[in-house]
């Protein structure tokens, strides 16, 4: 999906779906769609939380 951040050294299996927004963590195997903006993570990945889908505000800038 949109978005979506794949760890190092990951493995998503053939047909399995990574929806928006959400991130697979390092050396995680995904064997399940993983919905989105969720955290999966683990050897079977599993759902570790869901993550805020609004967007980070911008650094506030002093005068401007």
């Amino acid at each position: 999906g949109d978005a979506a951040h794949i760890g190092a050294g990951s493995t998503v299996r053939q047909g399995i779906s990574i929806g928006e927004g959400a991130i697979v963590g390092a050396g995680a195997v995904v064997v399940k769609d993983v919905e989105p903006w969720t955290v999966v993570v683990g050897v079977p990945a599993r759902a570790l939380r869901k993550v805020d889908a609004t967007p980070p505000r911008p650094p506030y800038q002093e005068g401007v």
